[in-house]
């Protein structure tokens, strides 16, 4: 899963890199789709742990492969269906999914996460917002500037799925004992 998680952002700097690059239309659907398949990776990752702990032994290999698939189907069926849906609803949809199943997995599991990668993900998150907001309403900073608000919206993006990551891949048990991720 830590792989999928990678390969789906490796699609997201692609797809963003395309569309600036290209400035086309499919460009665009290019970029909105590839910003949902990091999102259904992390929400993978999640459901794959819960899916591991209800199945009695064996190997999660199956499950792996199964919410694998299921990410790139999902992931282009948001791609075709980029114009008749709002991307702030989907991307919403998918930040709240995995901000549920994070909470999920605190109040129900024995796993405890570090909740310092999950709050700085969401204020990193909120802050990439307020950027991409004072970018569009021109009031970040000048075209000819050092410093461009799309671009620091970029990076902050880019630091809150880093954090995420490491929020679903740093946990110990109720014990405080470390454990190797899943």
């Amino acid at each position: 899963m830590n792989f999928l998680f990678g390969a789906m952002c490796c699609c997201l700097g692609f797809g963003s890199g395309f569309y600036h690059a290209s400035l086309t239309r499919i460009g665009q659907q290019v970029d909105v789709a590839s910003m949902y398949v990091p999102l259904l990776a992390l929400i993978a990752i999640s459901l794959g742990g819960w899916l591991k702990r209800v199945k009695s032994g064996g190997s999660g290999v199956a499950v792996t492969w199964v919410l694998a698939t299921l990410v790139l189907v999902t992931g282009y069926l948001l791609f075709e269906h980029k114009w008749s849906m709002s991307s702030v609803k989907v991307l919403s949809t998918l930040i709240l999914t995995v901000t549920i199943l994070s909470l999920l997995e605190e109040f129900i599991s024995r796993r405890r996460k570090t909740y310092g990668w999950l709050i700085f993900s969401a204020a990193t998150l909120v802050a990439a917002r307020v950027c991409w907001q004072l970018d569009v309403a021109k009031k970040f900073s000048g075209p000819d500037a050092w410093i461009q608000g799309h671009a620091v919206w970029h990076l902050l993006t880019a630091l809150s799925l880093a954090t995420i990551y490491f929020y679903f891949r740093l946990e110990t048990r109720r014990d405080d004992r470390a454990i190797s991720p899943p």
